[in-house]
C-alpha cells in the first residue's frame, strides 16, 4: 500500500485502510513489512478482488500489466485472459504478455467482451423489432454486428481454449455473414429468426465467458 506522504508505520503495527477502489483492501490491517517511508504491507488471504475492480483500479492508478505467481495464483491464469494475451516468465504470470500493448494504451479483453455484450443485445432487439421492416431496417444491426465481430476474432487468440469464446465467435461470424452477403437478404421470416436466435445465443455465451474470467470474491 503507497502512501502519499510519510506514515511512521511499523511491523506490528495496526492501520485502518479506507477509500480503496478495491473494497477487499478498505479495512484494519497489521503492518508486515514496510519498504518504505511511503509504503507499507499487510496480508489479508481472504481478499480476492474481481478482474472488473482490478481493471478499474488499473486505470485510477496507471497500471500497465499485472502479475501473478503461478504457484497458487490469484488472479489465476483463466482470470489473467481479462487482461490480455498471457505469459508465463520465471513462474510469474504476466498480463498483458511483454511486448503487447498496455492496459495503459488499449482497453482490456474484459472491457471490450462487457462493450460487446451491449452491442449483440441493441442487435438483438433491433431485429426482433424490425421483422416487418425492410432491408434499410437492418443497417443498424449490420454495423453492430460487423464490429462485434472484429472484436471477438482479435481477442479469440489470447484465449484459444475456451468453448464459450468459440461458441460465440462462431455465432456472430455466422451472424456477420448473413447481414452482409451480397446475393440474399435476411429478410425471410426463417432465416430473419434463425439470426435472431444465433445472436441471442452468441450474447448468452459471451456473458458466461465474462463472468468466467472476472470470477473472484468480492471483498
Amino acid at each position: 500500500m503507497n502512501t502519499t506522504r510519510q506514515h511512521h508505520l511499523s511491523v506490528g503495527d495496526v492501520v485502518k485502510v479506507t477509500g480503496v477502489p478495491i473494497a477487499g483492501y478498505n479495512g484494519t490491517w497489521a503492518v508486515t513489512a514496510v519498504p518504505h517511508t511511503t509504503e507499507f504491507q499487510f496480508i489479508d488471504p481472504t481478499i480476492r478482488p474481481t478482474m472488473a475492480e482490478l481493471l478499474r483500479y488499473a486505470r485510477s492508478h496507471h497500471v500497465d500489466r499485472f502479475a501473478s505467481v503461478e504457484i497458487h495464483a490469484y488472479p489465476d491464469g483463466t482470470m489473467m485472459h481479462s487482461f490480455g494475451a498471457l505469459q508465463s516468465y520465471g513462474g510469474v504470470l504476466v498480463a498483458p504478455a511483454c511486448g503487447h500493448v498496455s492496459l495503459m494504451q488499449t482497453q482490456a479483453p474484459y472491457t471490450q467482451i462487457l462493450q460487446s455484450q451491449r452491442r449483440l443485445a441493441r442487435a438483438h432487439r433491433l431485429l426482433l423489432a424490425a421483422s416487418s421492416s425492410g432491408d434499410s431496417a437492418l443497417e443498424t444491426p449490420r454495423r453492430l454486428i460487423v464490429r462485434t465481430d472484429a472484436v471477438l476474432h482479435r481477442i479469440r487468440p489470447n484465449d484459444l481454449y475456451n468453448a464459450d469464446l468459440r461458441e460465440a465467435t462462431r455465432l456472430v461470424d455466422e451472424a456477420r455473414r448473413a447481414l452482409t452477403a451480397r446475393t440474399r437478404s435476411p429478410r425471410s421470416e426463417p432465416v430473419r429468426s434463425r439470426l435472431v436466435e444465433s445472436i441471442w445465443r452468441a450474447d448468452r455465451a459471451l456473458r458466461r465467458y465474462a463472468s468466467h474470467i472476472n470470477s473472484g470474491i468480492a471483498g
